[in-house]
């Protein structure tokens, strides 16, 4: 897309912006065929997902007694002056720190996602 209309992404009049875009999304779905998908138009095979999305999502409970840190727009948190990389996904949330015998884990949503010192940047 960058390459594509990148230069049109400039424009400060928002429905001039808005008719560029919708224009490269017609053409995009409905006129050039993808390769990945063996030359066929993405408009053709896209099927909508059958399972509806919340209105809103749960909130993320932490487990009791876990350091909380929020992750920045860069996917990166600081514990004790060091930065760890988490990624971007997880950009502006709460991710716990849970000391387990295996070392400090980091957790989001009930989930683990790794040792701290193996994110550490």
């Amino acid at each position: 897309m960058q390459k594509d209309i990148g230069h049109h992404l400039k424009e400060r009049d928002p429905l001039i912006l808005q008719q560029r875009l919708d224009a490269y999304r017609e053409d995009y779905n409905w006129a050039r065929p993808h390769e990945a998908i063996q030359n066929k138009l993405p408009g053709v095979i896209y099927t909508p997902s059958a399972k509806p999305r919340p209105d809103k999502l749960p909130e993320v409970v932490h487990p009791e007694g876990a350091e909380i840190r929020r992750v920045d727009d860069n996917g990166r948190f600081k514990k004790q002056g060091s930065f760890y990389q988490i990624g971007t996904g997880l950009a502006r949330e709460m991710v716990a720190l849970v000391t387990k015998p295996e070392g400090i884990v980091v957790v989001y949503a009930g989930r683990e996602f790794a040792l701290l010192k193996d994110l550490k940047v």
